[in-house]
């Protein structure tokens, strides 16, 4: 029997995307569901069902145990066990700082920007990029999780690698390759990009206020 991970190295990118799909999509819509609900008793209920349900799914998912089976579990034993595991993956996940190099699949691999600066003429070339990383954040935003394979495969490349459209085709090997990426090393890629967005568009507010008439 698999061990439930208790280091983000031990969940690949696949992993963390299935689950989001077979469990986590409808976990977050049960969640904003309740959080609409008027406080008191009711609402405390369902968030402790909430909890329940979430711990219970990541155990079966990440043992193969078949929920049937987690259900004649001692329940108890079963919470504690991933309750433990889920409050070390996100201590991991607060304390990740970015490297200069990293190792992985026999590869020195670097988060590297590919174009994000508002201090540069835009080319169309480089305008065209910055569409295609709207799409991505566009669908990551709608739930579509596999985007997130793209996304690491166009920031995360080996020493001295340029960026090419090639590298995020959807069907490409890179892509493909990042499905087996370990988690610890995915979310610093997602993070990375979600700062370089912020920066991005901090910069461009700033430009556009700078040049703004009226209002």
């Amino acid at each position: 029997m698999k061990s439930t991970p208790t280091k983000l190295e031990q969940i690949t990118l696949r992993q963390w995307v299935d689950f989001y799909n077979m469990y986590g999509k409808d976990l977050e819509k049960r969640f904003a569901d309740i959080q609409k609900m008027p406080e008191g008793e009711d609402r405390n209920n369902e968030y402790m069902l909430y909890d329940w349900d979430n711990t219970l799914y990541t155990y079966s998912y990440y043992t193969g145990i078949p929920m049937d089976k987690v259900m004649k579990m001692d329940l108890k034993a079963v919470i504690m066990e991933q309750g433990s595991a889920f409050i070390s993956l996100k201590k991991e996940e607060v304390r990740l700082t970015y490297r200069d190099v990293y190792e992985w699949n026999g590869h020195q691999w670097m988060i590297q920007p590919i174009y994000m600066s508002t201090s540069e003429k835009l080319t169309y070339e480089q305008f065209q990029k910055t569409q295609d990383l709207a799409l991505i954040i566009s669908d990551l935003q709608d739930g579509k999780q596999e985007a997130i394979y793209c996304l690491c495969a166009a920031y995360l490349r080996r020493i001295n690698e340029e960026f090419t459209e090639d590298l995020v085709h959807p069907s490409s090997n890179r892509v493909k390759l990042m499905q087996s990426l370990p988690l610890n090393l995915a979310l610093r890629v997602k993070k990375y990009f979600e700062d370089s967005v912020k920066l991005y568009l901090h910069g461009n507010r700033k430009d556009t206020a700078r040049g703004r008439t009226g209002y």
